[in-house]
């Protein structure tokens, strides 16, 4: 989870959100924000061909609009306070907890070993809390979303993530030691190799990296003037951030490419298809709408096949695999 630590002499306090959410809701945003403007320089600054820059404007808003109801999400003022007193979860919105050092028999902070070089995805860094007695649990309710029970061990422990900054290591090590010097047990991982980056993430990112770099270039040499520029930049900033996080194996945005690919693709041969349909036989008809026809068309095949190779299985578990471990 994403956040700044702030550590004072009295206790350290570290804001925790969701980083998928942020992600999404920025994503959602910027996705709305160059849909509309994508629409708006079409139907007004162009010339000619505009059908298919304001479908894929509209497209690109619609999608934008469906990550927007999460962006509450984002600024919600959620804190882990660390203090002589205990570990307290500070939520307005939700539901805040404290849970005392007394209350507690052992407690675990998870994080890799800083000095270790491997390659392999950093390891999620997490607080695990185990009961001194089984009143805990009647005792704290709002805590069951952490709770886990470990076949290794017999009763429940709770878990809770948070995330692979490793900026926040010293801060709640130095804590948990400070105020818990008597249940804390520091827990040193080794960075794992992991599997390999799957050859299907490698292909859609570089061909989709490729051929946006083409088809901006060619917009804005189409355009010749510096708004289509200037959308060519925003643009390619905007989805080469994106595909830096696809690359690394970000959950949230595989998901969000698989759904982004395949929709568009659908669209823009869903629109050259029913253009192809509407004029029918008309041969006269034809002499205009060839070469916007054949762009959708192979605009579409593009966004389809990356976004069906990044739904594969082996994808799924490679990026399942970065988030877990």
């Amino acid at each position: 989870m994403p956040g700044d630590v702030s550590p004072s002499r009295e206790a350290v306090s570290i804001r925790i959100g969701s980083l998928r959410t942020r992600m999404l809701a920025t994503t959602g945003a910027a996705f709305v924000v160059l849909g509309v403007y994508t629409v708006f320089y079409a139907a007004v600054e162009m010339e000619g061909e505009r059908a298919t820059s304001i479908l894929f404007g509209i497209a690109c808003a619609l999608l934008g609009l469906a990550a927007l109801p999460l962006w509450w999400w984002v600024i919600w003022p959620r804190k882990l306070v660390i203090d002589a007193a205990g570990l307290h979860r500070v939520d307005p919105r939700g539901i805040p907890w404290t849970v005392e050092w007394r209350e507690l028999e052992r407690v675990t902070f998870a994080f890799p070993q800083v000095a270790d070089k491997s390659k392999g995805p950093v390891p999620v860094l997490r607080i695990e809390l185990r009961p001194a007695d089984e009143t805990f649990e009647d005792d704290h309710p709002e805590m069951e979303r952490w709770e886990d029970s470990p076949p290794d061990e017999p009763g429940a422990v709770y878990r809770m993530p948070l995330g692979r900054n490793r900026k926040w290591i010293e801060p709640i090590d130095g804590a948990l030691s400070a105020f818990a010097p008597g249940v804390y047990r520091p827990e040193r991982r080794p960075v794992p190799e992991g599997r390999g980056r799957p050859v299907k993430v490698a292909a859609s990112v570089v061909f989709l990296a490729v051929a946006w770099v083409v088809a901006m270039m060619y917009g804005a040499l189409q355009t010749g003037d510096l708004g289509g520029a200037a959308i060519a930049v925003v643009w390619l900033l905007a989805i080469g951030a994106w595909l830096v996080r696809v690359w690394a194996g970000g959950a949230t945005a595989i998901g969000f490419l698989i759904t982004a690919c395949t929709s568009l693709g659908g669209v823009l041969l869903g629109g050259a298809v029913l253009m192809a349909f509407v004029l029918g036989t008309d041969s006269d008809g034809w002499d205009g709408v060839l070469r916007p026809i054949g762009s959708m068309v192979l605009a579409g095949f593009a966004l389809l096949v990356p976004g069906r190779l990044l739904a594969r299985p082996d994808v799924r578990e490679w990026s399942a695999e970065r988030a877990e471990s």
